[in-house]
């Protein structure tokens, strides 16, 4: 991929990071593990990688948050996901019970086609199926 949508940061940083191909671009707009996002010199060397932060509210300052700014950058977002240019891998459901075998899925063996995978793993809550 050539875009990478981060609002964790930390580990997971990373392996988002891992998975762009050359001249990925990397975009961090969150930090709910509370860790840095850190770079490893290789890879942002030699796949040309960039990184970029973005504030939401600080957007909304500078730009016309509420008209058509706003409206541009939602049609065009919407329109990526539904031509199949943002392709987000589905998650599998667990019960509850399942920890093990789901843990065991989503590590997987961390390849598929090359390229480091990460799988999500969901988990049932409740009785209904």
């Amino acid at each position: 991929p050539k875009l990478a949508l981060n609002c964790v940061g930390g580990e997971s940083a990373t392996v988002l990071m891992r998975c762009l191909s050359r001249s990925g671009t990397m975009v961090t707009y969150g930090g709910m593990s509370k860790k840095p996002v850190t770079v490893p010199t290789g890879p942002f060397i030699f796949k040309d990688l960039r990184f970029c932060g973005y504030w939401h509210s600080r957007w909304c300052v500078e730009s016309d948050c509420e008209g058509k700014e706003r409206q541009r950058m939602i049609r065009d977002i919407a329109g990526a996901v539904l031509d199949g240019g943002v392709v987000m891998g589905k998650p599998k459901v667990f019960d509850l019970w399942e920890v093990e075998k789901a843990i065991g899925w989503s590590i997987g063996d961390g390849k598929e086609n090359d390229e480091v995978v990460r799988r999500k793993a969901v988990f049932r809550c409740s009785e209904e199926v």
